[in-house]
């Protein structure tokens, strides 16, 4: 069925989303309670830095990239939190990890759900083609099928006449 919703393909799935955006909670989470004891700016740093290689990995590994599809809006969203996140104090406070990853991956999924709208609308485009094409070499069949019928019928009356012809002579 043409006209159905196409299949959408993925790269972050719900249970990888769940794990990413669960990671990043902790990380956020680890920096808050680092903060509130006074070690926590020196470490929320190491963490933060640790945390960013991480989920750099990660997505990599899920082949989502940075720099393709709405590079803007990635690359802008992950500045963003990486300036936010250099901020004394308000790094270990603000919830950056959890706000990116979020974000990301819900712009990688839209990203995957166009290209799947992009590849559906390329196959039905294609399907319309064909039948187009179909239509017309019917339509050319049909066409030669009764010129056809009308030279059987003109070589009928062709061999009456001959007949008749012969008959009466």
């Amino acid at each position: 069925d043409l006209s159905a919703q196409p299949e959408v393909h993925y790269r972050i799935g719900f249970v990888s989303g769940f794990f990413i955006i669960a990671a990043a909670v902790f990380f956020d989470a680890i920096g808050f309670l680092l903060m509130l004891t006074g070690i926590g700016e020196i470490m929320t740093e190491i963490i933060g830095f640790c945390a960013s290689i991480l989920f750099f990995i990660w997505f990599l590994f899920l082949r989502v990239s940075y720099f393709s599809g709405r590079a803007t809006a990635k690359l802008g969203i992950m500045g963003a939190g990486s300036l936010i996140e250099m901020i004394p104090f308000v790094n270990g406070i603000a919830p950056m990890f959890t706000v990116e990853t979020a974000t990301l991956i819900h712009i990688t999924r839209k990203e995957d759900r166009e290209k799947a709208e992009k590849e559906n609308a390329k196959r039905v485009t294609t399907a319309a083609s064909v039948l187009q094409q179909t239509e017309q070499q019917k339509a050319q069949y049909l066409v030669q099928y009764q010129q056809m019928q009308q030279q059987v019928l003109e070589s009928q009356q062709d061999n009456a006449i001959e007949e008749e012809t012969a008959r009466a002579a």
